[in-house]
């Protein structure tokens, strides 16, 4: 991920859902001003975003055993776009997972005053290209979300 719009993980649980939050401010560097001087989200980076949440939740279900890669977003609608000093509440919930394959995942972005983007999203899993390309991403991940990613001393991962 070049940019991550994921804030904040509120609650990771592998194999079946994550929330998380993705705070908008007039100064976030995707944030687009419209002709009417509004600045905003734009929706397809509420996509990103729900995309992000729906990855974090399928590499946390497959045990960093394959790299998930956004293949298609389906279904995909936009009431509205998000403002700034909106939260997102970002929401995926696990609905198939094949760590062969890849994984269906349902997504939703939802304001303090409602549902602000709702899609499917599919999402290739493809194998890392070598070990240390694997530990890369743990590490990345551990340092953006510890609380969810980081290694305890035992080996196993904080959930």
């Amino acid at each position: 991920m070049r940019y991550v719009l994921i804030d904040r993980i509120a609650e990771l649980i592998p194999g079946e859902l994550i929330r998380a939050w993705k705070n908008i401010a007039a100064s976030d560097a995707l944030a687009t001003t419209r002709p009417s001087g509004h600045i905003v989200l734009p929706a397809s980076m509420m996509l990103e975003a729900m995309a992000q949440a729906a990855g974090l939740l399928v590499i946390a279900s497959a045990g960093f055993e394959r790299q998930p890669v956004l293949a298609k977003a389906c279904d995909a609608t936009v009431q509205a776009e998000a403002r700034p000093g909106a939260r997102l509440s970002l929401t995926a919930r696990l609905l198939q997972l094949d760590v062969s394959v890849g994984s269906i995942v349902q997504t939703e972005a939802i304001a303090d005053d409602g549902t602000r983007a709702e899609a499917t999203i599919y999402l290739a899993l493809l194998p890392f290209a070598a070990e240390e390309q694997r530990r890369q991403a743990r590490l990345r991940l551990a340092r953006l979300f510890p609380e969810q990613f980081a290694s305890r001393d035992d080996g196993s991962s904080a959930r």
